[in-house]
């Protein structure tokens, strides 16, 4: 539940673009792009849509390397709450058995 939920948060935060800090966010960015790409091919020539798609192909690739990235840091949040979650349970397993002994 918790997994699901921080990766609900990291994908709002890329369509939202919370990890830029400035600028135009990718998903516009990209969405732009491909609007001035559809634009060349049907009135521009074949230069125009040619470079159209050049930025259109870097775009994508910016926003390819984002979401990469977003994956990566939800992957080790997860291993640190996994490893956090198996300290948590031998620590309490060890208080337990401390109360035990002092009830003892």
């Amino acid at each position: 539940a918790a997994a699901a939920e921080e990766e609900r948060v990291v994908r709002k935060r890329l369509l939202d673009q919370s990890l830029v800090s400035r600028g135009e966010p990718p998903v516009k960015r990209l969405y732009r792009r491909y609007g001035e790409f559809c634009r060349a091919v049907q009135g521009g020539g074949a230069e125009e849509a040619a470079a159209a798609r050049e930025e259109v192909l870097r775009e994508l690739a910016v926003f390819d390397y984002l979401a990469e990235r977003a994956g990566s840091v939800q992957a080790a949040h997860s291993s640190d709450g996994a490893q956090y979650a198996g300290e948590k349970e031998a620590l309490d397993g060890a208080v337990e058995r401390g109360e035990q002994e002092v009830l003892e």
